[in-house]
C-alpha cells in the first residue's frame, strides 16, 4: 500500500527535460532556485490559441471578416491579425509571437498561430539540489518538503507564497473577499472557482489559483468565449496561450477536476501546513500532472507528523495522471510498491496497475489518483 500523491514530509523529485537540441548548465550537487536557468532548449513550437472574437467584441462570424491575415500567412510579432472599426473606436488584435496563422474557427472565434521555433531558457521551477544530470536530456532536482499533485493545470509555471483564502476544503471563496493580501501569491480555495473570482485574481496579479474544480462554462466565460459556445476541457489545455499576454497568464491548478466541488482532505492538510511558505507550481509538462512543491526546513521534514491519508490498495480504481497513459483508468493489481527506474535513470516508487484493456503497467505512485477504493 502507498499514500496518495499528497505528502508533507518527503523528498520530491522534479525532472526538467530538454525537448529539442539544447544544453544543460548545471551539475550534480548544485543548489537551484525556481528561476535558476538549468539549460537552454530549442523545443518544437507550441500552437498559440488567440480569441479573436472576444478581443474584438464581435461574433465569430463578424471577427472572421475582420481578419487582416490569411490562413497560412506568416506574421511578425506585434503584427495586426484582425481589426474592427466602430463609430467611436478601432479594436485590433496583434500577434503575440512571430509565426504562421494556421487556422481560424468560425464557430468559436479562435485563431491558431504556430510560432517560429526559438531558443528558450529552461528553468528549475523548484528550489532544491540537483541530484542527477543526463547530458543532453534532463536534470533531476530533489526538494525536501511537501507536494500536492493536481489532475489538470494550465498557465505555465508560477512561484509565490501559499495563501489559503478559505477555511475549509469545500468552502468557495467569493471574489469580493479577495484583496491585495493575495497579490503575487499562490491562492488556495476550497470548492470551485467562478469566472469573476478568476478575473479578480488576475486583476490582483495573483500568480496561481489552486481549487477543487471549475465548471468548463465558467472557465470559458473567464477566457472570453461567446455565451453558448461549447468549450471542451481538452481544448482548455491551451489556457495559457488564450490570454492576451501568454507570459502573464494566471496559472490554474485543479485538484478534483472539472465540476469537482471540494479538495481531497489529505491534500487540504498538506496545503494548510504550507500556508505562508514559498511554493512552485509547474503545469507546462503535460501530459504529466501539475503539482505544487514547497521546500521545508530539514528539521520540519524529519519531525513532521504523518498525515492521515487515504491509501492505494489492491483492487482500487485509479486514474493515471501522467506519461503516455495519462487520463487512463486502471485497477491496482496487488498494492505492492516496486522500485523502478525513470527514463533519466532515477529510481521511483511505483505500483502495478491493470487497464480496462488488460494491459499491466508499472506507474509511479505520484502519477496515480484514487477514483474508488474497493
Amino acid at each position: 500500500m502507498s499514500t496518495l500523491p499528497y505528502q508533507l514530509n518527503c523528498a520530491v523529485l522534479t525532472e526538467r527535460r530538454l525537448h529539442g537540441r539544447g544544453q544543460l548548465r548545471v551539475g550534480s550537487g548544485e543548489r537551484v532556485e525556481p528561476r535558476t536557468i538549468v539549460g537552454t532548449d530549442s523545443p518544437p513550437a507550441e500552437p498559440l490559441i488567440i480569441n479573436i472574437a472576444a478581443d474584438l467584441q464581435e461574433t465569430p462570424a463578424a471577427a472572421a471578416q475582420a481578419l487582416t491575415v490569411k490562413v497560412g500567412e506568416r506574421v511578425a510579432r506585434g503584427a495586426v491579425l484582425a481589426r474592427a472599426k466602430t463609430a467611436k473606436s478601432v479594436r485590433e488584435v496583434r500577434a503575440p509571437e512571430s509565426g504562421v496563422l494556421v487556422a481560424y474557427d468560425q464557430t468559436s472565434g479562435l485563431a491558431t498561430l504556430l510560432p517560429s521555433s526559438s531558443q528558450v531558457e529552461l528553468r528549475a521551477t523548484v528550489s532544491g539540489t540537483v541530484r542527477d544530470v543526463v547530458p543532453g536530456q534532463s536534470v533531476t532536482i530533489e526538494t525536501r518538503g511537501a507536494y500536492v499533485a493536481g489532475v489538470w493545470g494550465a498557465g505555465g509555471d508560477a512561484y509565490g507564497v501559499v495563501r489559503l483564502a478559505t477555511r475549509s476544503r469545500s468552502e468557495t471563496v467569493a471574489f469580493e473577499q479577495l484583496d491585495n493580501r493575495f497579490t503575487y501569491s499562490i491562492l488556495v480555495t476550497g470548492g470551485t472557482v467562478t469566472a469573476e473570482t478568476l478575473a479578480r485574481c488576475e486583476e490582483l496579479e495573483v500568480r496561481a489559483v489552486i481549487a477543487g474544480g471549475v465548471a468548463p462554462a465558467e472557465l470559458g466565460r473567464y477566457l472570453g468565449f461567446e455565451a453558448g459556445v461549447q468549450v471542451l476541457p481538452e481544448a482548455l489545455l491551451t489556457l495559457r496561450s488564450v490570454r492576451k499576454d501568454p507570459g502573464q497568464a494566471l496559472l490554474i491548478m485543479l485538484l478534483g477536476g472539472f465540476d469537482a466541488t471540494e479538495i481531497d482532505e489529505a491534500a487540504w492538510q498538506v496545503l494548510a501546513a504550507c500556508e505562508g511558505r514559498e511554493g512552485s507550481i509547474t503545469s507546462s509538462n503535460w501530459p504529466e500532472p501539475p503539482r505544487l512543491v514547497v521546500q521545508l526546513p530539514t528539521s520540519e521534514v524529519v519531525d513532521a507528523v504523518p498525515l492521515q491519508q487515504a491509501v492505494l490498495g489492491a483492487g482500487a480504481t485509479v486514474l493515471i495522471l501522467g506519461g503516455p497513459n495519462a487520463q487512463t483508468a486502471a485497477t491496482v493489481v496487488d498494492g505492492a510498491v516496486r522500485r523502478i527506474s525513470l527514463p533519466s535513470g532515477v529510481a521511483a516508487e511505483a505500483m502495478q496497475v491493470r487497464t480496462d484493456s488488460g494491459k499491466q503497467l508499472d506507474i509511479p505512485v505520484h502519477n496515480l489518483r484514487v477514483i474508488q477504493n474497493p
